[in-house]
């Protein structure tokens, strides 16, 4: 492989953003967006499945100056730090469902920033985030390990195998390509093997599985994609750890061109 570029789409495209939302079910969330700058409340927003379904302009005195009535839905507030609400995209390092869900599920994942920091209400919805945050954490952990990582969410109605690139340990690009169907039919059959990997990628490589097929999913969405990532971390047919190239003679490390 004599350019990583060649395995990456520009950006992850929207609508590749919306399939992981649909297969970890994560869409059917429903909360309450607000955002703030300061003691000022600018916009309340229901959400619901089908994407934002209300919101709340005719703010009354109480609310404007941040005095809300009892919390009854999970929220999520983003108070913004700096003078200008600038995109929460750009500037920062975000992590792997930072960069993998669009705007505003990817907040459920976030944390204090230079420019904003989140809130998220009542206690019960911010104890199965910050458990879920844990599992997240420990994914992109084992996924860093790896110069190059594949992360196959695989639904009942539909898959989607994501490439990510770690450089010293820091996710720098996240990325699809059509050709991975190659290594998820070959894990499915279960005859993956860490030299398939080498052969394909010509660096250190890894693939893991997140399948939501055989999870509850009566279950809350959170549930169950920590669920499968327990699965994907612990349960050996479902990941393929690749062959390290390191040898004495070679570098430590390779960088390649974007």
């Amino acid at each position: 492989m004599a350019r990583l570029s060649k395995y990456f789409t520009p950006t992850l495209a929207a609508s590749d953003k919306e399939r992981v939302l649909e297969i970890t079910g994560i869409k059917k969330t429903v909360f309450q967006l607000i955002e703030k700058t300061g003691l000022n409340t600018l916009m309340i927003q229901n959400w619901g499945e089908s994407g934002s379904l209300t919101q709340i302009s005719d703010l009354s005195p109480a609310e404007q100056n941040g005095t809300r009535a009892p919390i009854n839905v999970p929220q999520v507030s983003v108070s913004y730090l700096a003078a200008s609400t600038t995109t929460l995209e750009t500037g920062v390092q975000l992590g792997v469902f930072e960069q993998i869900l669009p705007y505003p599920y990817n907040l459920f994942f976030g944390e204090k920033r230079p420019d904003y920091e989140i809130r998220l209400a009542p206690d019960d919805f911010v104890s199965k985030l910050e458990a879920l945050r844990a599992a997240t954490h420990k994914l992109e952990s084992e996924l860093s390990k790896f110069e190059l990582s594949v992360l196959w969410f695989r639904g009942s109605n539909c898959s989607l195998p994501l490439l990510f690139h770690f450089v010293r340990k820091k996710l720098i690009r996240v990325g699809t390509l059509a050709t991975l169907t190659q290594l998820t039919e070959k894990f499915e059959r279960q005859q993956l093997i860490p030299s398939d990997l080498r052969q394909f990628f010509g660096t250190n490589a890894a693939f893991f599985e997140l399948n939501f097929n055989n999870l509850d999913r009566s279950s809350s969405p959170f549930d169950s994609l920590r669920a499968a990532i327990f699965s994907s971390l612990n349960v050996p047919y479902s990941k393929v750890l690749g062959e390290s190239i390191v040898t004495p003679e070679s570098p430590v490390l390779r960088d390649f061109e974007l």
